[in-house]
């Protein structure tokens, strides 16, 4: 499971530079060798004795930052699937008309296109069948301010369909992307930047509003079944919801506050009570997930994952514990990105470490040649990982910000 980027600088919101953290972007440099194993990756297998290798995908990927720390924002995100396929979103500096969703596939890079008439594109999704989601708009500037209106689109096979906006709202934009090509998000009805306010389903060629005061969809399993947080009726809080065969199931929790943030195969959802304690629900039972660590989801940085094995991530920017079967298997500093089926978790921290914990060790991923840092940010099961390499640009001292890159990384078996 890859964590949503927080709710703040969405694909649009210029200038929101102090909003929640998750970033990415690209150029175009294809591999020079290499290509064969990179795509091919390597078995699931346990660990076998080897090292990791670090792999330029030719993406430039440029972070504002200001103080220098290597914080992740919304539009650095990157997704790969199990064919070893990866999406993100190309900015070149702070000048938003770069921004472009990117398809990184066996060795080359396809920026995908905007629909008519729109001049960006970002990247949010990728299924294994090669579907990406992501979001189109245009850049309208009106007495210095953007006006920004996405629509969420879907790109299969080079070609980008609209995904719709309810007739209502102002604005749609994707979380993920299951197997079956069930797409969530949500709509906004916000004039000037994207501030969920219904959750929404497209499937079919249908786009279908949750209702019953849903508001945000966080995660969607191969069954078609939704959780995310909305407003139940004769309430003022926010309420984790399971949406299942077109009905909105409010999940009683001993907090007034509740949202759920994912769910898997086998109905075991997790998320945050109130401000600081994640949650799992099964079989109608919520059980809260005791830890020593200071969360705070009312920051928008905290976030909670599950995979198929019921093990649990809950992190915010500075710490992070895996839980499993009413315990604390493991925790540590930094911020868990992304936890696979295997129980690996990659592993980001603001001086620009990027790690991967996996059987109880964290490992330091190398870097690009003459880069200062990097962050890990997705993973699937073939021992391939995703991420940023990058140099700080000390042109200004007053706002600096990170050139990078977006890699891969292979282990290599010795």
């Amino acid at each position: 499971m890859v964590f949503r980027a927080r709710e703040g600088m969405v694909a649009g919101e210029e200038g929101t530079r102090e909003m929640p953290r998750f970033t990415i972007t690209l150029a175009v440099v294809l591999l020079a060798s290499g290509v064969t194993s990179l795509a091919a990756g390597s078995a699931a297998k346990p660990m076998s004795t080897g090292h990791w290798v670090v792999h330029d995908l030719g993406a430039r990927v440029d972070i504002g930052t200001g103080d220098g720390g290597f914080y992740l924002y919304p539009e650095m995100m990157l997704a790969i699937n199990e064919r070893g396929q990866v999406v993100g979103t190309r900015q070149l500096g702070y000048n938003a008309d770069n921004m472009r969703a990117f398809l990184w596939t066996r060795g080359r890079l396809t920026y995908l296109p905007p629909l008519p008439g729109h001049n960006r594109t970002a990247a949010v999704a990728i299924n294994d069948g090669g579907q990406v989601v992501g979001v189109s708009w245009k850049e309208n500037v009106k007495n210095g301010a953007g006006e920004e209106r996405e629509h969420a689109v879907i790109w299969e096979g080079g070609k980008v369909r609209d995904l719709g906006v309810p007739a209502d709202a102002r604005a749609s934009k994707p979380t993920t992307i299951n197997a079956r090509g069930q797409v969530v998000g949500e709509s906004s009805s916000n004039n000037e930047y994207f501030t969920p306010s219904r959750a929404l389903l497209w499937e079919n060629g249908r786009m279908i509003e949750l209702g019953d005061g849903t508001i945000e969809a966080a995660a969607i399993n191969n069954r078609g079944e939704i959780v995310g947080s909305g407003s139940p009726p004769n309430s003022t809080g926010r309420s984790a919801f399971l949406w299942r065969g077109g009905k909105t199931l409010y999940l009683a929790t001993p907090s007034a506050d509740s949202a759920a943030f994912d769910i898997n195969e086998r109905d075991q959802i997790v998320g945050f009570l109130g401000a600081d304690t994640p949650f799992l629900w099964a079989s109608g039972t919520v059980h809260a997930i005791h830890h020593a660590i200071e969360f705070d989801p009312t920051n928008g940085m905290a976030q909670v994952a599950i995979n198929g094995s019921g093990q649990v991530i809950a992190t915010d920017w500075q710490a992070w514990i895996l839980w499993q079967a009413g315990s604390v298997r493991s925790k540590g500093p930094g911020e868990a990105t992304a936890l696979n089926e295997r129980g690996q978790v990659t592993i980001a921290d603001s001086d620009g470490v990027a790690r991967i914990w996996d059987k109880g060790r964290a490992t330091r991923l190398p870097l690009l040649p003459g880069d200062d840092g990097g962050v890990s940010l997705a993973l699937n099961e073939r021992d391939q990982i995703v991420g940023l390499s990058g140099r700080m640009d000390m042109t200004d001292p007053h706002d600096k910000y990170w050139k990078c890159h977006a890699v891969m990384w292979t282990w290599q078996p010795t």
